[in-house]
């Protein structure tokens, strides 16, 4: 299944993906995502190469800047999501003046499909490139939605085995062609510094202890997160906002680093309020002052 499904990405062709025998889908749930590890599916940062009028009036693509120009109302949002009717109904509830916040997660499937980094590696259209397609996507957020908060988070750290289950390496290693998928999230962090956006990352072990050696912990197939993943990076990812709307200091996020061994999901983190005084006095101020929403003091 493997070696099949990296022959029809690569042809650059529509593919569907059909898994048959799932009669239990609770018993032979952790079975299926071993499908979702063959890359087949799944949304584009950049437009995919199986379409080919990559003009905002006639793109019915899904990838990001399909979904963004849908959202800005150059595409018809109709015909980007026909088959998606509950997501046409949620975006036509949203007025992009009113965003406050956009978060974006791509650059996986880019990888998985085949996609260029950017336009050196492609002499077609730059929108069938990751860093290209990004770029102009969010320049279009920016316009349609000038007071947003912009926060683009790197591809996830992963690892992969061939159909024997036998370890081939991990994203730091193994190519799709074109790059690693490593590359693909330095290349996101590029996009977030040339767009002044912010960047979050899930690749380098900034936050966590995401490596090959607790992947298993974190990730259910070598790429998708388990529960206890999902809830480790949710807690640094709230940091942004947190500290964005003044319910906490920016330094909770600087120095939160979660090591899976020792993860509690229940736990608030906080900068040690002695620490917080010595090094940060204008933080702690407005901490005993009350002026954040959600961090408090230590009990004395």
């Amino acid at each position: 299944d493997a070696k099949v499904a990296d022959i029809l990405r690569r042809s650059h062709k529509p593919v569907v993906l059909c898994v048959n025998k799932v009669d239990n889908f609770e018993k032979l749930m952790p079975d299926v995502y071993e499908f979702y590890n063959l890359g087949i599916g799944g949304t584009t940062g950049a437009i995919e190469m199986t379409t080919s009028d990559v003009s905002p009036q006639n793109l019915v693509s899904t990838s990001f800047l399909g979904m963004t120009y849908a959202l800005s109302g150059e595409a018809d949002r109709n015909n980007v999501l026909s088959d998606y009717p509950e997501i046409l109904e949620t975006m036509n509830k949203v007025d992009p003046k009113e965003v406050d916040y956009y978060f974006l997660s791509y650059g996986t499937n880019d990888f998985f499909l085949g996609l260029p980094l950017d336009h050196t590696q492609y002499d077609g259209n730059s929108m069938h490139c990751f860093y290209d397609a990004m770029c102009t996507g969010i320049d279009e957020l920016k316009e349609i939605s000038p007071d947003a908060t912009i926060i683009l988070l790197t591809p996830f750290y992963g690892v992969y085995y061939d159909s024997d289950n036998n370890l081939i390496g991990d994203t730091y290693i193994v190519s799709n062609y074109f790059d690693t998928l490593a590359n693909y999230a330095r290349k996101s962090k590029n996009v977030a510094e040339d767009e002044g956006i912010e960047s979050f990352d899930a690749m380098f072990g900034t936050h966590c202890d995401l490596y090959i050696d607790t992947a298993d912990q974190y990730l259910i197939d070598g790429v998708h997160l388990t529960l206890t993943g999902r809830q480790i990076f949710a807690r640094l990812l709230a940091h942004l906002p947190n500290y964005m709307e003044k319910n906490e200091p920016s330094v909770y996020y600087d120095t939160d680093y979660i090591r899976i061994s020792e993860f509690d999901p229940d736990e608030y983190y906080k900068y040690r309020d002695d620490m917080l005084e010595e090094y940060y006095p204008d933080y702690y101020e407005k901490l005993i002052n009350g002026e954040y929403k959600l961090a408090k003091p230590d009990e004395e």
